[in-house]
């Protein structure tokens, strides 16, 4: 009888991990990197910008991950858009979308036809993954992987 329980116990158990395991497999995260950045050219639209990150726009972080300081300046197809000190009025409104994720976040603006006019891509500034980070640690403690260098000025 006391076997019986137990059986179902971990059947029960077995097939939770599995359906965890599917969903987070399954969940989808978008491509967001310094390449994709790239990849993302003045001009196109916002179906082909969703393409290469595949997923819309939205927060993805799995974990305490801050974006802040110092950035990189984005890059945009007129550099009025951002730089100059004109009126707002006289420039084109621009939308922006985001998308933030554990590994980065990226900007990208789109002019009233919905086209690229302006985009960024940002390391995140503090990101606490402690399990992250306990697995680097164990990775340069056996010389599997090169420890991060931190230039503070």
């Amino acid at each position: 009888m006391a076997i019986r329980k137990h059986r179902w116990l971990w059947l029960i158990s077995l097939v939770g991990a599995t359906s965890l395991f599917i969903y987070f497999l399954s969940r989808r995260s978008p491509a967001v990197s310094l390449e994709a950045e790239e990849r993302i050219q003045f001009g196109m639209t916002e179906d082909e910008v969703l393409m290469i990150l595949k997923a819309p726009p939205g927060d993805y972080r799995t974990r305490t991950v801050l974006y802040g300081g110092l950035h990189r300046s984005p890059e945009f197809l007129h550099p009025h858009d951002f730089h100059d000190p004109s009126p707002v009025v006289e420039r084109e409104p621009l939308r922006m979308e985001t998308w933030t994720t554990d590994y980065g976040e990226m900007k990208v603006w789109f002019d009233l036809n919905g086209r690229v006019a302006g985009k960024g891509f940002n390391d995140p500034a503090v990101s606490v993954g402690w399990l992250g980070d306990k697995v680097e640690s164990i990775l340069v403690k056996f010389g599997l992987k090169k420890p991060r260098m931190w230039c503070l000025n």
